[in-house]
């Protein structure tokens, strides 16, 4: 599951943070990476309109992630490669929501 293999990244990447961040950013992408797992959950366990307001909520989720870890590279709290191992991770996951979400519509009356 590739919202696993980020989550995993995400708690390794933000406990290196500076301590300054702590509460604030290393929060907000750890909070926000757990959220987002939780949308496609519930998602996966719904149908038709249910499912598509989670995934819209998932939608919104990622779109915060893609803001705080490009806030992260530009607060220096993390490196290039792991900005762009970053970027494209969230870049395949938002490709894979986007397809479900239109296979949600597809499919709704």
């Amino acid at each position: 599951m590739k919202t696993y293999d980020w989550s995993l990244w995400v708690f390794r990447k933000t406990s290196s943070f500076p301590k300054r961040f702590r509460h604030s950013l290393t929060e907000r992408l750890e909070c926000d990476t757990l959220a987002l797992e939780r949308a496609l959950i519930e998602a996966n366990t719904r149908r038709g309109a249910e499912r598509a307001r989670h995934l819209d909520q998932a939608d919104a989720v990622l779109e915060s992630l893609r803001l705080n870890v490009r806030r992260s590279f530009d607060l220096q709290c993390m490196a290039a490669s792991s900005y762009e191992f970053a970027a494209k991770a969230l870049n395949e996951i938002g490709r894979l929501l986007g397809a479900w979400k239109q296979s949600t519509a597809r499919r709704r009356p």
